[in-house]
């Protein structure tokens, strides 16, 4: 071999072995697109209260008391919106609905409560797949609530706010093209503050609140956008 065709050959090598190769591509390694989510539903919420308990029993006069804790029923909306791969926000709505029914000293009472819960949610992905995807996250809102008594013979309404935090779990599964069943999972701390009618009268002796903890699941579907 000619010298100097070596020396070319002996260059071209050296260059060569100074590139890495490139890695080989992982299998399935490609990104699941993210999308804006639309959802909703209904669900169950076991919560406590308190301060309303304590006023149904203290108005009931067949001795027997309401438990701590009451199942209620939460109708829900919500939209999801991508940040990145691993993050989004979630704007949420929730409406809760409970109520108790007692023999009063004129017949039967009514306690109906409620709340409109707005809340901003920041969300992680734990699992993002075409088929389904699974969020963790944490948020707050300011919320409002309501309690309509009925002692007979009287009615009246009484309103209250304050913040609330959430932190929720949830699970969307794919149904169809773009459509999927959402499960949720979901625990608050509500400090809705004192409950006062139009001319600002508490409806016990003392101040009452729709403070309280709950845990929910909630049901339904999403649509991806």
């Amino acid at each position: 071999m000619r010298p100097r065709m070596a020396l070319v050959l002996a260059v071209l090598g050296l260059s060569s072995s100074a590139v890495p190769a490139a890695p080989p591509e992982k299998e399935g390694s490609s990104q699941v697109e993210t999308h804006v989510t639309m959802g909703a539903g209904m669900g169950v919420s076991y919560l406590n209260p308190v301060d309303i308990v304590d006023l149904v029993n203290a108005s009931s006069i067949s001795g027997q008391r309401q438990p701590e804790f009451k199942a209620a029923v939460e109708f829900f909306g919500a939209v999801h919106v991508p940040l990145s791969a691993d993050w989004a926000i979630k704007l949420d709505y929730g409406y809760l609905l409970g109520s108790y029914t007692i023999d009063g000293f004129f017949g039967a009472s009514e306690y109906n409560f409620s709340a409109h819960m707005p809340t901003v949610v920041l969300q992680y992905s734990l699992a993002l797949e075409p088929l389904y995807s699974v969020f963790g996250g944490i948020g707050a809102g300011y919320h409002f609530g309501r309690l309509k008594t009925s002692v007979q013979p009287f009615e009246n309404t009484f309103t209250g706010a304050g913040p609330g935090i959430v932190g929720d779990l949830e699970a969307n599964t794919a149904f169809g093209d773009g459509l999927f069943g959402y499960l949720g999972l979901e625990a608050r701390w509500e400090f809705i503050g004192a409950l006062t009618d139009s001319d600002g009268r508490s409806p016990g002796p003392g101040e009452i609140t729709l403070n309280h903890f709950g845990l929910g699941i909630r049901f339904g579907l999403s649509y991806y956008l």
